[in-house]
């Protein structure tokens, strides 16, 4: 009887083996057991002493077995809720005065403000007496200067080294066709600036009305979605109340 308990516990046994085998399987199963027995008693002492079921324990459906309420759980639960749904309501109710307080004469007044600001991004920071503009006139002449001197050292016949400076001047040509390519461009640049800066105050007043349109959609689906919340809510406290006294029966002193 206890050879067919092995041979059934241990994969592989049940074929014939040397006793010396059989001994060495029965030594095993003997040694596995004496590792586990003292965690698996440890978790049920631990699940035991804590009042939480050990890992995979179940209850007559299958489910997993629930924690026991403690008291006044329904009542904080309740609270709780409530005070969710008040803090949704008082953040709608802002966004939706805020909404209401927009108009697009004030959005469109916004975007004239900014075209303004940008012109003078043009004019002012950019222009021809800038310093953006005064520090890119000196880079050109940096760069050429130094090519220059670059370029007569590399022809100096008292320079037995000579070639090192040829070999820097692809280098130094290129720095100067950047910095004179950068500086050529600032009028471009400006120009561009200052067309759309005219096109966007010149739309200022339609850029208004979609903006205020936004605001007033977006508080409309704000309010929207805050009544499905309290309505979820409604529904939430009427479960509560229908279970109350559910499958209490009457006590009996």
């Amino acid at each position: 009887m206890r050879k067919d308990i092995i041979k059934q516990t241990v994969p592989g046994l049940a074929k014939q083996r040397p006793a010396s085998t059989w001994k060495k399987s029965i030594a095993q199963v003997g040694a596995w057991l004496l590792f586990s027995a003292p965690i698996c008693i440890a978790q049920i002492t631990d699940a035991s002493s804590t009042g939480v079921p050990p890992p995979g324990a179940v209850g007559n459906t299958g489910a997993v077995a629930p924690a026991a309420g403690k008291a006044g759980s329904i009542t904080s639960a309740i609270e709780a809720d409530l005070r969710g749904v008040v803090d949704k309501v008082d953040a709608v109710t802002k966004e939706m005065a805020a909404a209401n307080a927009s108009n697009p004469a004030q959005s469109a007044g916004v975007v004239s403000n900014t075209a303004v600001r940008i012109r003078q991004l043009a004019n002012e920071k950019l222009g021809e007496t800038s310093s953006v503009v005064k520090e890119a006139d000196g880079l050109v002449r940096k760069t050429v200067t130094t090519r220059d001197k670059v370029r007569s050292l590399a022809v100096d016949p008292k320079r037995a080294k000579r070639a090192k400076y040829a070999d820097l001047l692809p280098e130094l040509e290129q720095n100067v066709s950047e910095a004179q390519d950068a500086r050529a461009a600032v009028n471009t640049v400006r120009a561009e600036l200052l067309k759309k800066a005219a096109d966007l105050e010149g739309e200022a007043e339609y850029i208004g009305l979609l903006d205020d349109l936004q605001k007033t959609e977006a508080a409309i689906r704000a309010f929207r979605d805050l009544l499905q919340e309290v309505s979820a809510f409604t529904a939430r406290l009427g479960a509560i109340v229908d279970q109350v006294g559910v499958g209490r029966g009457r006590r009996v002193d």
